[in-house]
């Protein structure tokens, strides 16, 4: 757990990064990536980079550092024009302490020289938050697991119902030829009377 350990994905070195994604663990990038594939994987063509970071724990000065590096290649590909800043957006653990590091983070960029605009506008939250309310210690891994656990819940109610339809459908049908063969013993009846 050095100081300055950091794991990164970047979708497209070839073009200006827009936002840096903030996360505590490569498992969570990993999550997250799976969660929002049609995002980031989709047809539609991104025209800005999104860079994907885990700090290996809450670690302000590498996502800084990191920060400072990718604007550095931000104003080299700019050439002149205009150089994209880009955001920060932190998806760390939706716990005490992963909600207190973006205070803490604007916090520590106040204090590296950042203007507040700056931090105001570039840096935000972007905690994952529970579909069944769990509250305590939550992350990406956990809400992967807990999407893909409803998506097969909801696929094993719509068999469910689908059987139940058949079933209905079925009874219904047995019901109807049943009731055909009563009318048509009705009527040879009435026709021999």
């Amino acid at each position: 757990n050095q100081k300055d350990a950091m794991f990164f994905a970047s979708l497209n070195s070839k073009i200006p990064t827009g936002e840096l994604k903030i996360f505590e663990a490569p498992i969570e990038v990993m999550s997250y990536l799976s969660l929002y594939k049609e995002r980031y994987f989709g047809a539609k063509k991104v025209l800005i980079n999104t860079d994907f970071c885990a700090m290996s724990g809450l670690k302000h000065q590498v996502v800084e550092s990191y920060f400072r590096k990718v604007l550095e290649s931000n104003r080299k590909m700019a050439e002149g024009q205009k150089t994209i800043v880009p955001r920060i957006s932190s998806g760390v653990n939706n716990d005490e302490a992963g909600r207190d590091f973006v205070d803490r983070f604007k916090k520590y960029l106040a204090q590296k020289g950042y203007s507040e605009t700056f931090i105001n506008y570039n840096v935000r939250q972007e905690l994952p938050v529970s579909q069944l309310g769990k509250s305590e210690s939550f992350d990406y891994n956990d809400l992967l697991k807990e999407t893909n656990h409803l998506k097969t819940i909801d696929r094993s109610m719509m068999v469910q119902e689908d059987n139940l339809m058949e079933r209905s459908i079925s009874a219904k049908e047995d019901n109807v030829v049943e009731r055909s063969i009563v009318t048509e013993k009705d009527n040879v009846v009435e026709q021999s009377r």
